[in-house]
């Protein structure tokens, strides 16, 4: 993301193409600053390395059949989940905006998500009582929260693989064949 955000690319055309891109224009903005001062990813292999990897796996998760803003949107909830998993809960502690910006969800939203619990009380229901979370409770919350998306994204990815894997549908007849033979 940095390289998209300073604007200077490796050569070729998938650089300047991406830095192009709306998505990922506000994909860079929200997400950026947050995981370029994030403790988790220092020490974490070389920027050309990460650089190349990161420009072959677009381009594998486009050949399966993904359009560009599905995988900035994966990257957005990778992202997210980074977020999640490294900032203080709703708490206080630590900035929501960033992961919450890249959910799409109001940061205000998030915190009180993170941090109220929300009980149905009486015998219809209707009437709604908050306490708040503890600081444990918050944090389980939170890193629940970041492994339920992580758990979608790759769900979604594996079938999405699958159906890009999987041999055509071949055409049947009325009776169950195709071309002289049953289908099995």
């Amino acid at each position: 993301l940095q390289l998209l955000a300073g604007g200077v690319f490796p050569c070729g055309d998938f650089w300047p193409k991406l830095a192009a891109d709306p998505e990922w224009q506000e994909l860079v903005q929200v997400a950026g600053p947050a995981l370029a001062s994030s403790s988790r990813l220092s020490g974490g292999p070389p920027e050309a390395l990460c650089t190349e990897w990161f420009e072959s796996l677009v381009e594998w998760l486009v050949s399966t059949g993904m359009v560009p803003g599905e995988v900035s949107g994966c990257c957005r909830i990778v992202a997210a989940v980074a977020l999640l998993a490294e900032s203080d809960p709703g708490h206080g502690g630590g900035s929501l905006a960033a992961p919450a910006g890249l959910l799409r969800i109001p940061e205000k939203e998030l915190r009180n998500f993170l941090s109220e619990a929300e009980m149905s009380v009486g015998g219809s229901g209707r009437e709604r009582v908050f306490r708040a979370r503890n600081e444990r409770e918050a944090s389980t919350l939170q890193a629940s929260l970041a492994q339920e998306l992580y758990a979608a994204l790759f769900s979604w990815l594996t079938r999405l693989v699958a159906r890009g894997i999987a041999p055509p549908r071949v055409a049947t007849s009325d009776n169950g064949t195709s071309g002289g033979g049953r289908t099995l």
